[in-house]
């Protein structure tokens, strides 16, 4: 019976799990004896027979297991043993790449800062459906600007200076206010960035996972890897500028704590992949810029003059970072 019970499932398409079968085997013979002790009068006494053990006790009633241990006609018996050896076999040929003894754990669900995810407030959703036009029709451009509300205002605050020192070097705005990591992935499956050829791609994400209080620094630190890896994946030609989490909040406070975590780990990110690439003959694609320390006071402090409300930039906040991105780019 083990013999067949084996070969039926070894040769059901799936010769690598003889093995496993033979493991189902001891199970389920196993649950039989384990039936067939709650009717034994007395304690049990085992003889060991080639390895298998034999029961040698008297059974009440109509005997089950005859003194060799063989089974005998009894159909509550029979009906047992079908239904465990049936749940078994299911188990395999339902799922032929799981064994028994494996105890594999289901993979671990990516934190929601990795998860594309399409924005749903009516105002984010129209600049975004203008960010999706703009990368599906737009010309060919030598510079992207990707990011949140800080990259999207270079068409407010900003805008002077963008139009002096960025509009020319051929570049294309697609920063949407409020957007986290999850986001921008969102809209790069969307309206993949590959057929604008860019150079250079400037990237600042990551504040609103903190500030929304959507991820930990962590979560917020794996969004923004996964973001820099799919633009440079789409723009094979393009050098990815990363800019580190600007800081925010007037004094120094936790989640400054965790920003300067995330930008610590950004540097030791690009400077592992510049390596590996390096070595592999490969010009390095990736540059960490830290413009937000430049917006710092010495007591740790930030001047309204850099940001008004200690998040969003003036426009001479907008100055310096086109002062510290231009030259790199040009």
């Amino acid at each position: 019976m083990p013999a067949v019970f084996i070969l039926l499932v070894g040769s059901w398409g799936h010769q690598s799990r003889v093995r496993d079968a033979a493991i189902l085997w001891g199970m389920t013979r196993a649950s039989v004896l384990s039936f067939a002790n709650r009717r034994i009068a007395g304690p049990l006494k085992f003889r060991s027979s080639k390895g298998e053990a034999r029961i040698q006790k008297r059974v009440l009633g109509r005997h089950d297991l005859t003194p060799s241990g063989h089974w005998v006609n009894n159909p509550t018996m029979i009906l047992h043993t079908l239904t465990v050896l049936a749940v078994a076999s299911c188990t395999l040929f339902l799922n032929p790449n799981a064994s028994p003894q494996d105890g594999a754990k289901p993979a671990a669900t990516p934190p929601s800062s990795q998860v594309p995810a399409a924005r749903t407030d009516k105002w984010a959703i129209d600049r975004e459906t203008e960010l999706l036009r703009r990368a599906r029709e737009s010309a060919p451009c030598d510079v992207l600007f990707v990011g949140d509300s800080i990259t999207q205002a270079w068409e407010g605050p900003g805008k002077p200076v963008w139009e002096q020192h960025i509009a020319p070097l051929g570049a294309l705005n697609l920063g949407n206010s409020g957007d986290r990591t999850e986001n921008v992935l969102w809209r790069l499956e969307q309206a993949p960035l590959t057929r604008l050829k860019a150079k250079h791609v400037v990237l600042l994400i990551g504040t609103n996972n903190l500030g929304h209080g959507t991820s930990n620094a962590e979560e917020t630190l794996a969004g923004m890897a996964e973001v820099a890896k799919t633009l440079a994946e789409q723009c094979p030609d393009a050098t990815v500028h990363i800019l580190e989490i600007f800081p925010r909040g007037e004094r120094i406070n936790s989640m400054r704590g965790d920003i300067c975590q995330i930008n610590q780990a950004l540097r030791a990110m690009v400077a592992e992949e510049n390596t590996a690439a390096k070595k592999a003959g490969r010009s390095p694609r990736l540059m960490i810029h830290a413009l937000g320390d430049r917006f710092m006071q010495p007591d740790g402090t930030i001047s309204k003059t850099m940001m008004p409300d200690f998040l969003h930039l003036t426009p001479a906040a907008y100055e310096m970072w086109a002062d510290s991105i231009v030259p790199v780019v040009n």
